[in-house]
């Protein structure tokens, strides 16, 4: 998620086509100003990948370029659906490297991975027959989904607004300056001190009944829609861009969707099916003592603010990335996420990030989350979304460089910390910049026509001594022994044997691909 301090969500560049082929000339030139000395030394762990060791030297130099001290990083790119690099830079610990399997805060890159659980219950037709047209909220008879106790008297159109407009971003809120309309993602303290007596953080039903007291910004699905002193936009991602909306597909998803949301993405979306295991991601937890153990520690020069689980005046202070305001759990289908790269380069090799409208008015709705066809990405596209929390820089770039799908290229780049500039000075979105500086590094490979064939995702397994609580599964952090390697994944995992022998027999009873890509491995007695 972007914060309220960020400048408008970069969305209408999302689907703007490139010719890769008139950028050659300029990937080159930045190509030379990518690959200078480093200015210090961080942690690179992964498999090494000589073909792409230059990527290395561009992520290592961008964190630490002159105005940044980026702490860690995790870069992944898959071609045609295979893991051709993954790394991931820094520390998870001062005594232990960043593992490449580490796990981020996915801010709103968490969206997509919501629209494609959206679009997933509609295809079996889980809103019923009129599909993303069926009313959000269950208000004056209108047969919506989503019972509602609004705290206050509610839009007229507020019985107005359908899935559809929630998966555009143009069901009535703009969160973009110089309206308020978006409900501000740090202000559950203020609907807690509201709605809860004795003292209680509110639920997600919760805050969106108290922030349905608000009047929308426009009408749901309307053509036109003037901003206080601004001028006249058509409402939409690029220009409407709605964390509320995502919030509410969220809690439509609870309620009918089977295991509720999170049981849904399981099952559907970030699934074993999908070769995406569930040690692989999960819910955001705001506090540091309950993040999960692969995930590096989050940095932010903003705050301190006031705590959002405290309504004591004045309350306690607390990072702005450890629950000062921002209240991850509340955040959970719009910013709410945890992920691993590998994990995120699997979504993003099946499921779209492009926003592209689709119907008007009342029929408005939006392509973003659908499966990607076999022909894979239109070639010459490039597509993107972007994340942005404190603590937290994210970008799924999704890119078509040839008629097929075996040319698809998909980038994911997750940083610890993003830009905080102080007043007046622009913001610079830290992984998309990023990501410029990789996408032109591979145009060059591209043109190459060669491109490396190492297997870098999955968990790596050295056989012999059984460790069950060693390592965490990466290149160079290895699980110890099989068993106890077994004992730590889950259906959908890929297991990578380092070269070696272990006396090992027994019954394997989960979803699992096996295999030892670097030389013989032997099982058995």
């Amino acid at each position: 998620m972007k914060s309220p301090r960020s400048i408008p969500s970069p969305l209408p560049l999302l689907s703007a086509p490139i010719d890769w082929r008139q950028s050659l000339v300029i990937a080159a030139a930045a190509l030379v100003a990518l690959t200078e000395p480093l200015h210090a030394q961080l942690a690179v762990s992964g498999r090494p990948v000589p073909m792409l060791a230059n990527l290395d030297t561009i992520m290592t130099d961008f964190m630490t370029d002159p105005g940044r001290s980026i702490s860690a990083g995790v870069l992944g790119v898959s071609r045609g659906g295979r893991v051709v690099f993954l790394h991931a830079y820094g520390n998870l610990t001062p005594q232990e490297a960043l593992p490449e399997t580490a796990l981020f805060r996915l801010a709103s890159v968490a969206k997509p991975v919501t629209a494609a659980a959206v679009h997933r219950l509609a295809q079996t037709n889980g809103f019923g027959a009129t599909g993303l047209q069926r009313r959000a909220f269950r208000l004056s008879g209108n047969g919506g989904v989503l019972g509602v106790t609004p705290a206050g008297t509610v839009d007229a159109n507020l019985p107005n607004v359908t899935i559809g407009h929630l998966l555009d971003h143009s069901a009535g809120w703009d969160r973009n300056p110089p309206t308020p309309g978006d409900i501000s993602i740090n202000r559950v303290r203020t609907a807690g001190m509201a709605m809860n007596e004795p003292d209680a953080l509110p639920s997600r039903g919760q805050l969106i009944d108290w922030s349905l007291q608000f009047p929308l910004n426009f009408a749901p699905g309307a053509p036109i829609y003037t901003p206080a002193g601004g001028v006249p936009v058509a409402p939409g991602p690029g220009t409407t861009y709605s964390n509320f909306g995502y919030l509410v597909l969220g809690e439509i998803l609870e309620s009918l969707a089977l295991g509720g949301y999170l049981g849904y993405l399981r099952s559907q979306v970030l699934s074993p099916a999908n070769w995406i295991p569930p040690t692989d991601w999960g819910a955001a937890t705001s506090l540091r003592v309950q993040n999960n153990p692969r995930e590096p520690e989050y940095v932010s020069t903003e705050g301190p603010y006031a705590s959002v689980f405290d309504y004591d005046v004045p309350p306690a202070q607390l990072p702005a990335q450890y629950g000062g305001n921002y209240h991850l759990e509340t955040m959970l289908a719009h910013g709410g996420l945890i992920a691993s790269a590998q994990a995120m380069l699997r979504f993003g090799s099946l499921f779209s990030v492009n926003y592209a409208t689709r119907g008007a008015g009342a029929n408005q709705s939006n392509d973003i989350g659908l499966p990607v066809g076999a022909t894979g990405f239109a070639d010459g596209i490039d597509t993107l979304h972007t994340g942005s929390l404190p603590g937290a820089s994210t970008v799924l770039r999704q890119r078509g460089v040839g008629p097929g799908a075996a040319d698809d290229e998909v980038i994911f780049i997750a940083f610890n910390e993003r830009h905080e500039p102080p007043p007046g000075v622009a913001v610079d979105d830290w992984a998309l910049t990023a990501s410029g500086r990789v996408t032109a590094y591979l145009d060059l490979i591209t043109i190459a026509g060669t491109w490396p064939t190492e297997r870098c995702d999955g968990f790596w397994v050295t056989l012999g001594a059984e460790r069950p609580t060693a390592g965490q599964g990466g290149y160079h952090s290895n699980y110890q022994g099989f068993q106890s390697a077994l004992q730590r994944v889950t259906d959908g995992s890929d297991l990578r044997l380092r070269p070696g022998r272990q006396n090992w027999t027994g019954v394997i009873r989960k979803r699992l691909r096996i295999d030892a890509p670097e030389g013989v491995a032997v099982l058995g007695r």
